[in-house]
């Protein structure tokens, strides 16, 4: 493959070949996710002997979250090649904080019930206009922690819909949710 400098960032295609490659490769599910897809870094001595036009093996970084086990790996994908060249699980390793996961946390925290009592308790009647921000938690050594991934998420009102979002957090109301299992 040939591109106009072996440190250009990948393309959009690239990135989907690189997702499509690696899913074909290891018989992945849906319930795979892609958590960052970058251009792999070249050895420097590789670098020094490219020259503009010369063809060469464009490669890409997979982090990839098995959300069945929660199993994190770390893949290498040739996509000149069209092959994985390394496939690696990285125990005890946790991705960031996913935008779909994001979405789904809050859809998760608004449907419980729990939280609900807890926003009535507060005199809040009208939920849509609660904003909930997941934030990664991280781990604190906290039973029932281990091995599971977890977000916080924080509760703000709105006096309307146009109101800052960040205004008025809603004290002591954190809602902690299991990435796993939502």
């Amino acid at each position: 493959m040939t591109a106009l400098h072996p440190l250009d960032p990948l393309t959009a295609d690239e990135v989907a070949a690189a997702c499509r490659i690696a899913k074909d490769a290891k018989g992945l599910g849906d319930e795979v996710r892609f958590a960052v897809v970058v251009r792999h870094e070249p050895a420097k001595e590789d670098l020094a002997g490219w020259r503009p036009g010369q063809p060469w093996d464009r490669q890409a970084e997979l982090t990839v979250l098995d959300r069945t086990d929660g199993t994190l790996y770390e893949s290498v994908v040739s996509l000149t090649s069209e092959k994985v060249t390394s496939w690696e699980a990285i125990p005890g390793a946790r991705p960031p904080l996913l935008f779909g996961e994001a979405l789904e946390a809050i859809l998760a925290v608004k449907e419980d019930p729990g939280w609900q009592e807890a926003c009535r308790k507060r005199g809040l009647t009208d939920l849509d206009l609660v904003q909930i921000d997941p934030w990664p938690a991280g781990n604190f050594n906290i039973a029932g922690e281990e091995g599971r991934r977890l977000t916080r998420c924080l509760s703000y009102v709105r006096d309307s819909a146009t109101d800052n979002g960040y205004a008025h957090p809603i004290e002591g109301l954190v809602a902690v949710v299991d990435l796993s299992e939502m």
